[in-house]
């Protein structure tokens, strides 16, 4: 994954003509529709644009301002926008006017969208993302050598960020 340096990530693993836009989010940092694309800018540095023919979604997260036209644009586009708090859980989403994502290598979002439709589908999926979380730590803590039970959450944290630091360099605020 390509990390540019004001905080954009363009997602050239991902397969097929479309990619993820990630953006993390800075003081200043815009998101704006110039004609089929997003337009990104930040204090001090160029303007950078994103065609969403070449976009399958986007993920907001931290300090970053929409106008309300490139949201538009966006759900015209059928490409989905993700917004994240700065801790990482979904914030709120944004789909577009299509019922099925367009790209046929994003099933995820197909079947992700089809799944919070049904009766009780965000209830269901909040109880999912705690056990995929709960089963996360849980293989992280035995690679660690220590068991669920005497991890202190807070040492956790402290573990994980010391982690990301480390491999990652310093995240988001």
């Amino acid at each position: 994954m390509m990390l540019d340096e004001i905080g954009h990530r363009w997602d050239n693993e991902t397969p097929g003509p479309r990619k993820p836009l990630y953006l993390r989010g800075h003081p200043g940092m815009q998101v704006e529709a110039d004609g089929p694309a997003l337009r990104v800018r930040q204090p001090a540095k160029a303007a950078l644009l994103f065609p969403l023919e070449r976009v399958v979604r986007v993920i907001s997260s931290g300090a970053v301002q929409w106008d309300c036209e490139a949201l538009l644009t966006c759900a015209e586009a059928a490409v989905p926008v993700v917004f994240l708090h700065r801790d990482g859980s979904v914030r709120a989403y944004l789909f577009g006017k299509n019922t099925r994502s367009r790209d046929p290598h994003d099933l995820l979002y197909s079947r992700l969208r089809a799944r919070l439709a049904r009766p009780n589908g965000m209830k269901r999926y909040d109880q999912w993302r705690r056990m995929a979380t709960q089963a996360a730590i849980e293989a992280l803590l035995r690679q660690w050598g220590t068991r669920y039970a005497e991890c202190h959450p807070a040492r956790l944290r402290q573990e994980l960020a010391l982690l990301r630091q480390r491999y990652a360099g310093p995240g988001p605020a």
